[in-house]
């Protein structure tokens, strides 16, 4: 099929309407980067990966966490609940996920303490499923 991010976006609201978590998260990266005919509007972003992450989507609960860390989205910034989705999102097996928690070790972030040990075997989780930001910070790293 063409590349086509209308229809794109109405098929992720059809998933996401139907109680689809993957359909959730993906029309609230639509809605934040304005594609598919839809406005951008970083509170719609939030509102989608929130119920994303609530239906259990681990890519929602990485995206909300990004919204806590940046306060986007109507969101006051709080890198401790960024963290916590952070953390959901590694335990349910999402590269991001994993990689950014790998940054909150490596660098004590939301009340996560410094830890390099932690940081490195997120890193490495997140490397493995080939997420090539950790594969840059294990390098950086030495690892």
């Amino acid at each position: 099929l063409p590349k086509d991010d209308v229809q794109a976006a109405l098929w992720y609201r059809k998933g996401a309407d139907a109680g689809d978590g993957l359909g959730m998260a993906n029309l609230g990266s639509m809605y934040l980067n304005g594609r598919g005919g839809l406005a951008k509007d970083e509170v719609q972003a939030v509102s989608w990966y929130r119920k994303a992450a609530e239906a259990g989507n681990e890519y929602g609960m990485a995206n909300l966490g990004v919204m806590y860390e940046n306060g986007e989205g109507g969101l006051t910034k709080d890198l401790a609940l960024a963290v916590s989705w952070y953390r959901k999102s590694a335990e349910a097996g999402n590269a991001r996920g994993m990689a950014y928690l790998g940054g909150a070790y490596e660098n004590g972030q939301g009340g996560t303490p410094k830890d390099q040990a932690q940081a490195v075997s997120w890193y490495q989780k997140a490397a493995k499923l080939g997420d090539t930001d950790a594969q840059a910070a294990l390098k950086r790293l030495g690892h």
